[in-house]
């Protein structure tokens, strides 16, 4: 325990953020300096770590089908952790700063089911989210104390387990105090909008973000996305298929509420495909009117759930899709008169931003202080994660 102590006594403190998502096309490892008192954060080093083509394979095969083996989930688990490790090590190669110089490492790992929606199971009503990559394989690996495992513990107290990311991106964007949302396009979207203090906070999954665009480019044109969105600027929507898509019954659920594979991957992608090629539309406009969906769950989210509460004057993208240019466009003409612009405008790496809040939800554990908000996943303040010593 002498480390977490040691951690403690520190004004400020070094820590590495490492993050996989939904897309799981590999690893975001972020090393950054916090402030103890203002809880600042400065970037100091950031790389991504691809996944060989056979892991991510074998990781999205666990994450899509309903019965993996629980010999395939315990190896993968423990692979996850090497391979977790060897980023948080690899980050540092050819740096000043060594891994001694490390106080703390913060791990999301890898979702390979999430499940929010209660469910009776045994007289019981339970829901549950399952993220690998072992911690204590990368606690004892880099001789780093690592907290990992965040999300169950705002599940025990009644939340949805995510998005955890909204009180992070409060507290990285805080001079943002008048009507500000965030949007972090991942392989799903998430928002967070406040006004004032983090008591006026609402955040959730909005949809599919670069997943189901992806999917279809692997399909149809054999690559792994849409590079900057070339493919559904040279293309039209389908209205027809639009409105198919966009009578899944999440899109009007009301928030909190959260998303992953189970609900919008491969299953809602390859009936998604099937409806295009009913309604006869051509490959191009296929991925284009993929994107639309993206763009529509956000700009429809915005008008039944975060416009009657909120006047939003600025919103900041993040995360992969903040390259798709596609989305930039259309997320700028849906939205007006909001301001549309990227995390960097603000000194943010929008592929890092991620890794960052949760180097920050590792900090607050060992500070112990609540990491969830109640107005984003549903669950009452909590300490988040658990603690793993070297």
């Amino acid at each position: 325990m002498q480390q977490i102590l040691n951690i403690l006594k520190k004004p400020a403190v070094k820590v590495i953020g490492l993050m996989s998502g939904t897309s799981a096309d590999g690893i975001d490892a972020v090393l950054v300096e916090i402030n103890k008192k203002s809880l600042k954060v400065k970037e100091l080093l950031f790389k991504t770590f691809p996944y060989p083509k056979k892991l991510r394979q074998k990781i999205l095969q666990a994450s899509t089908a309903s019965n993996p083996t629980l010999d395939e989930v315990l190896h993968l688990n423990f692979a996850l952790g090497e391979y977790f490790s060897d980023a948080a090590l690899k980050l540092l190669k050819g740096s000043k700063c060594k891994i001694q110089n490390v106080d703390l490492i913060g791990s999301h790992g890898q979702t390979i089911r999430h499940l929010p929606k209660l469910t009776e199971f045994f007289g019981k009503k339970i829901s549950g989210t399952f993220q690998v990559a072992e911690p204590s394989v990368i606690a004892k690996r880099t001789k780093v104390v690592t907290v990992a495992d965040f999300r169950p513990a705002d599940i025990a107290v009644g939340g949805q387990g995510a998005p955890l990311v909204p009180y992070p991106h409060f507290l990285l964007f805080a001079d943002s105090k008048k009507g500000t949302a965030v949007l972090n396009i991942g392989g799903i979207a998430n928002i967070t909008v406040w006004s004032g203090n983090s008591s006026q906070i609402m955040a959730f999954d909005t949809g599919p973000g670069n997943m189901l665009s992806d999917f279809l480019m692997k399909k149809l044109f054999q690559k792994d996305f849409d590079r900057n969105g070339g493919v559904a600027l040279s293309g039209k929507v389908n209205l027809a298929l639009l409105k198919w898509s966009l009578e899944h019954p999440y899109f009007t659920r009301r928030p909190p509420k959260s998303s992953g594979r189970e609900e919008f991957g491969e299953n809602f992608a390859g009936k998604f495909l099937q409806q295009a090629q009913k309604l006869r539309v051509n490959q191009t406009d296929i991925i284009t009117t993929a994107g639309e969906v993206t763009v529509q769950a956000v700009f429809l989210a915005y008008l039944k759930f975060i416009k009657p509460k909120f006047k939003v004057e600025k919103l900041f993208l993040t995360g992969g899709g903040e390259k798709n240019l596609y989305f930039k466009k259309r997320l700028k003409e849906m939205l007006k008169p909001v301001k549309v612009e990227s995390v960097n405008i603000k000194g943010s790496n929008p592929d890092s931003l991620e890794a960052v809040c949760f180097a920050l939800l590792g900090y607050l554990t060992i500070l112990g202080k609540p990491g969830n908000l109640a107005s984003a996943t549903g669950g009452k303040p909590t300490i988040l994660g658990k603690i793993c010593l070297p």
